[in-house]
């Protein structure tokens, strides 16, 4: 660049961060990366990623440091009339509504895709949340370690160790960020292409299954384990 600056591929997107834990901040603090404007938006509580693990200070630890980085972060009570005005203000200047809200939250709140479209009609609306929301387990809470066994990396240990047991790693949380990512990516461009703006879905189950295809299909596409 001529005059120095660093622009990322994403330079002029904003996006609005409507998640928390790890999933979804792993998801735009990639977004960040690549240059977005992102606003996270927390609770007067903060993040409970601020508070995983030791840190420099207090509601700010290692883990909030590495997935709140090149963000903007604001506090808003969303049960309040007036907090949800003012999202809804910001989420018409935004590109990207992403959210990990369960469908039942989401719902009560008045947040669904036809609100938010409202105000921007050409928005990349992302959910995501850990199971499908047409399944029985649309609202189920979905911790990493629920999605781990569920998504069949507990058997694939078992298979090799004999024993199930979980990665030493929040790999169904990061696994389906980066599902997340690339998901909104698409749809960006798409848009791009149309100028048309779309509802977005992943549940972490499906795409941590996906993931582990790889090891689960062994044999059983063949006709081995037949």
């Amino acid at each position: 660049m001529g005059n120095g600056k660093e622009v990322g591929p994403l330079d002029g997107i904003r996006v609005l961060d409507l998640t928390s834990v790890v999933m979804g901040p792993f998801a735009t603090q990639v977004l960040g990366d690549l240059g977005a404007d992102v606003i996270s938006i927390e609770s007067g509580r903060g993040d409970t990623n601020r508070g995983m693990g030791p840190g420099p200070m207090r509601q700010l630890s290692d883990v909030s440091l590495n997935l709140l980085r090149n963000k903007r972060n604001v506090a808003l009570d969303l049960k309040a009339p007036s907090g949800l005005a003012a999202l809804l203000r910001v989420a018409a200047t935004c590109d990207v509504f992403v959210t990990n809200l369960r469908p039942g939250p989401l719902a009560r709140l008045g947040l669904g895709y036809d609100r938010v479209a409202e105000v921007r009609p050409d928005v990349v609306f992302c959910r995501a949340q850990g199971f499908s929301s047409d399944s029985p387990e649309a609202d189920e809470p979905a911790y990493d370690d629920i999605i781990q066994a569920a998504g069949g990396v507990s058997d694939v240990v078992r298979r090799a160790t004999g024993t199930p047991a979980m990665a030493p790693t929040l790999i169904a949380d990061k696994v389906s960020g980066l599902v997340l990512t690339y998901a909104i990516l698409a749809a960006l461009l798409h848009r791009e292409r149309t100028g048309e703006g779309q509802e977005v879905e992943v549940p972490m189950v499906d795409a941590l299954r996906a993931f582990m295809l790889v090891e689960h299909g062994s044999g059983a596409m063949s006709g081995e384990d037949r």
